[in-house]
């Protein structure tokens, strides 16, 4: 396995559904959503413990605000 901790921080004000998730590969690992009424609706921490297959794991994080907004970054694991 593999740790894996960040936050996504939002600039927009609006009331979107904001959230994070990751990606091994073709697979969902991980997922968390914004909550509506939470205090600080603009940063969104994040922890995953991520399963590694043997060699080359593609991890991708998303995180996106409403349809229009999305951003992400890819991280390459190999595990021996």
């Amino acid at each position: 396995t593999w740790s894996l901790a960040g936050s996504a921080r939002f600039a927009g004000s609006g009331e979107d559904r904001r959230y994070v998730v990751i990606f091994r590969d073709d697979d969902k690992v991980f997922f968390r959503s914004a909550r509506p009424d939470a205090s600080d609706r603009n940063e969104l921490a994040f922890s995953a413990t991520i399963p590694l297959n043997m060699g080359r794991n593609i991890i991708r994080v998303i995180a996106r605000e409403g349809e229009d907004d999305v951003t992400g970054r890819t991280v390459i694991v190999y595990r021996r």
